[in-house]
């Protein structure tokens, strides 16, 4: 940290935004705001649609089936968060942004 980034973080964030999934929930306090910033914030957004709606999917088809669905639902959860939390978060590193992050087994 250096004394510039002292600076802005006293500042209040031009935007917030908050993401997650099964474990783990994200909040987002964007201090400038750019161009890598909205395309960071667009790609959670389809990520987290994509996670929802595929979580709502899966447990419409675990009504009718026999475990297997539940498995591959977990599968599919873990790997999104896999995917939030270490490829689209890490994204922001080097911005103006501070992330909160709480975690839960």
């Amino acid at each position: 940290m250096t004394l510039e980034d002292r600076e802005w973080l006293q500042t209040k964030p031009v935007q917030t935004y908050e993401t997650g999934g099964i474990f783990c929930n994200h909040q987002i306090f964007l201090h400038e705001q750019n161009k890598k910033t909205t395309k960071i914030i667009t790609e959670l957004n389809r990520t987290e649609q994509a996670y929802y709606q595929k979580v709502k999917d899966l447990k419409e088809q675990m009504k009718y089936s026999d475990g297997e669905l539940y498995h591959e639902a977990q599968t599919f959860i873990s790997k999104l968060d896999d995917e939030i939390d270490s490829k689209i978060l890490g994204k922001f590193n080097g911005l103006k942004v501070v992330i909160i992050s709480m975690c839960s087994c």
